[in-house]
């Protein structure tokens, strides 16, 4: 509940009885709080929202069922491989740096907190001088200025928050073994690098993650579970933070197979970092994906905010195109030669309790 809305059932009412709906995510970076609503009815979610980010009641009880419901999240988390893997290769890649931290905190954290923890984490950053408010589908600028300035007045606002960048040292480690209860091996093969905008060579990067594995017709997919069945799960992708970035190349497979898989996944990244019809078509997917996105206003929302940490603002489709149509294979090889050698990668693998393993 909120100063207005004392009930949560009847603020989460005011939205949903004309079929809106809201929810919120975070990550590393970011809180996002987010609703959809037919369009006659925006100024109610937009009132929602307010309220819930700057007049909750946060009362005790509650506080208490929410630190429930994280701990019990905590569980399903280290049950599940894949995101167990995640956490750990960010845990491992980034080691002694606020990025190594997951989201979720630790078991102990969570547990220790207070009320009183909760109000002043809102006091300090939870003020209209740190939010990025932004709006898609049937409203104008001055339809969305008018409602920004009624709801998140500048006139309340707090000092804005300016986070502290923190460099990145290297560990020079590149190998971390995590025995569990499982049958299957898990494995990240990852690389890090410095999120720089306009950098040619890390949009290369971002875009040979699609040329590599866009879908079930490119190279992973084609190579590793049609023709060999070595594995299910599968993929590469690119984590974009403010600062960093993570290329990563992850999957599961019968602990015997582990080699065989990774010698073909380093051979994929080699042989591809010259394929110039690959790279067409995975300038067309990339493309097509994004205008897909477009037809979906939460999409468009999520995008977004996502552009706005990575770039510092969001983008539209011309930008997107014509960043994506600059890169040339030559752009391609030299990213793949500087960033992705065999070397420098890190090798996280989740390993079956009591095997032996050639890591």
């Amino acid at each position: 509940g909120t100063v207005k809305f004392p009930d949560g059932d009847v603020l989460n009412s005011h939205i949903e009885d004309v079929g809106g709906n809201k929810r919120a995510n975070t990550n590393k970076e970011r809180t996002f709080y987010l609703g959809k609503i037919p369009h006659e009815h925006k100024e109610r979610l937009i009132e929602v929202l307010s309220e819930v980010v700057q007049n909750p009641i946060l009362s005790e009880d509650r506080v208490l069922t929410e630190k429930g419901s994280i701990l019990r999240e905590m569980e399903i988390r280290d049950d599940t491989m894949v995101r167990s893997l995640y956490n750990m290769t960010s845990e491992f890649v980034f080691k002694n740096h606020p990025l190594s931290h997951d989201t979720l905190g630790t078991i102990d954290s969570v547990s220790s907190f207070t009320r009183n923890d909760f109000v002043k984490f809102r006091e300090k950053f939870y003020n209209p001088a740190n939010y990025t408010l932004i709006f898609a589908g049937r409203i104008n600028e001055n339809e969305a200025r008018e409602l920004a300035e009624k709801y998140f007045p500048l006139n309340i606002a707090g000092k804005r928050n300016i986070r502290e960048e923190v460099p990145f040292i290297d560990n020079t480690e590149r190998k971390y073994v995590i025995p569990r209860k499982t049958n299957q091996l898990y494995f990240s093969l990852a690389v890090p690098f410095i999120n720089r905008k306009d950098d040619r060579l890390v949009k290369a990067i971002e875009l040979f993650s699609v040329m590599i594995s866009g879908g079930g017709s490119f190279p992973l997919s084609q190579e590793l579970r049609e023709k060999r069945g070595l594995c299910y799960s599968l993929g590469s992708e690119i984590l974009k933070m403010s600062d960093f970035e993570l290329f990563r190349v992850y999957g599961g497979v019968d602990p015997t197979q582990y080699k065989k898989a990774k010698d073909i996944i380093l051979e994929i990244i080699d042989k591809n970092k010259n394929n110039s019809a690959l790279l067409e078509k995975a300038k067309h997917y990339k493309l097509g994906r994004w205008k897909l996105a477009y037809e979906n206003t939460e999409q468009i929302l999520e995008n977004a905010v996502e552009q706005i940490i990575a770039y510092g603002k969001p983008l539209d489709y011309s930008e997107l195109e014509k960043g994506v149509n600059e890169i040339t294979i030559g752009d391609i090889e030299e990213a793949v030669n500087t960033y992705l050698s065999p070397n420098n990668i890190r090798e996280v693998t989740i390993v079956p309790e009591g095997t032996s393993v050639n890591i």
